[in-house]
């Protein structure tokens, strides 16, 4: 058994080797081949997996010993090759798309923003509520699902609102949201204005996505705010 493992070994060593000189050098290769060996690998030289890697490792594992693959299995293998490979050609487009607009071209913001966001979720950085909404709008869109025209609507209010950095509620909103409540609360009647700006930042405030119109109405309300005499 040890001499077939060492066996093994050293035909993964060469085939690796191998196919990574062809990638250098250019040449097509069979990469869905060339990232088993790698995990193999990485395995082998103790280095940290993630729970999917562990769960690819153990049905490559099972194909090499000659052992069936569940039909489960079998699907959540597909999945996770496909997310991989969206994975690759995301970040290679990316790259391409920041190269582009770093050398002065023009390129399809949207699009880049999006690529970037798809990029940080695999990296694992931290997303917030809004970013998070967004990208299931787009996973969603991406896979061909039905979506409610309301849906379709956040979609492109969010995503404009995002691109131009207008989507968060300011310090200067949670004080006056404050006091707003507070004289609501003893008994102080508010004006229309202060009514309508209470409700748009109460609203930001519980995650939803205003439409274009009403953030502008609430950046007019906000800069009223000193000419009213308020905070």
């Amino acid at each position: 058994v040890l001499r077939e493992k060492r066996r093994e070994l050293e035909l993964d060593k060469k085939e690796i080797n191998d196919l990574r000189s062809k990638l250098s050098q250019g040449e097509k290769i069979d990469e869905e081949r060339l990232y088993e060996l790698e995990l193999f690998e990485k395995f082998r030289n103790g280095e940290p997996l993630s729970e999917v890697e562990l769960f690819e490792l153990d049905v490559f594992d099972q194909l090499r010993s000659g052992e069936e693959v569940s039909p489960e299995d079998e699907e959540d293998m597909r999945m996770i090759r496909e997310e991989r490979i969206n994975a690759k050609l995301d970040r290679e487009e990316m790259i391409e798309m920041q190269t582009k607009k770093g050398s002065g071209e023009q390129v399809d913001e949207e699009r880049l923003y999006e690529l970037e966001l798809r990029e940080r979720r695999r990296l694992g950085e931290e997303l917030d509520e809004k970013e998070l909404y967004l990208l299931g709008l787009l996973d969603r869109l991406r896979s061909g699902e039905e979506m409610s025209e309301v849906e379709k609507d956040d979609l492109h209010v969010l995503m404009s609102q995002l691109l131009s950095g207008s989507t968060g509620i300011t310090e200067e909103d949670k004080e006056y949201l404050n006091m707003l409540r507070e004289r609501m609360d003893s008994g102080e009647p508010l004006d229309d204005d202060e009514r309508y700006e209470l409700e748009l930042i109460a609203r930001l405030e519980n995650g939803e996505v205003l439409q274009d119109d009403e953030l502008k109405e609430l950046d007019f309300l906000r800069s009223e705010r000193g000419i009213r005499g308020d905070p």
